[in-house]
């Protein structure tokens, strides 16, 4: 099946799995800060010690992980702040259901100026899973960045 991707049941198995992301994303975000926020230090011990023996190229590569570990431990805890908050929409989407203008009795011209700055809460729902979703993917690939970097400036070195 995963062969046939132009199969409907396929991209419907895709859509559910992509509806159903953030559980994991939050499982790796929570993992990944617990083990970054205990690896820095060690690495960054470790790149001092590197640097007083005048060991270079171990100096480099540690002084990559401490600010591959910075980039990853700042994304994700934004990551899971925007995240929790979601969530926290989420529930009270449920129980409030979206925003009925109608409802609040205001004139014409008022509900009007609120529909247009403060739109559907749906819409804002929406928004905040775009963005976790993206802060996510981001986060890795500011690591593939940093090391693409490093590698381009060590083989011109």
């Amino acid at each position: 099946m995963s062969s046939d991707y132009n199969n409907p049941a396929f991209k419907k198995l895709l859509k559910r799995l992509q509806e159903e992301s953030w559980q994991l994303e939050l499982i790796i975000s929570g993992f990944a800060i617990f083990g970054l926020f205990t690896a820095v230090g060690p690495i960054s011990d470790a790149a001092n010690l590197a640097q007083l023996k005048q060991q270079l190229a171990l100096t480099i590569v540690l002084s990559i992980g401490v600010v591959s570990c910075a980039i990853l431990i700042f994304n994700l805890l934004l990551h899971v702040v925007l995240r929790g908050l979601w969530i926290g929409t989420l529930g009270l989407r449920y129980v409030s259901g979206d925003i009925d203008y109608d409802s609040l009795n205001y004139s014409e011209k008022f509900t009007k100026y609120l529909k247009k700055k403060v739109g559907s809460f749906d819409k804002y729902v929406a928004t905040l899973e775009n963005y976790c979703s993206v802060i996510f993917a981001i986060s890795f690939l500011l690591i593939f960045y940093v090391l693409a970097l490093t590698f381009t400036i060590l083989s011109i070195a």
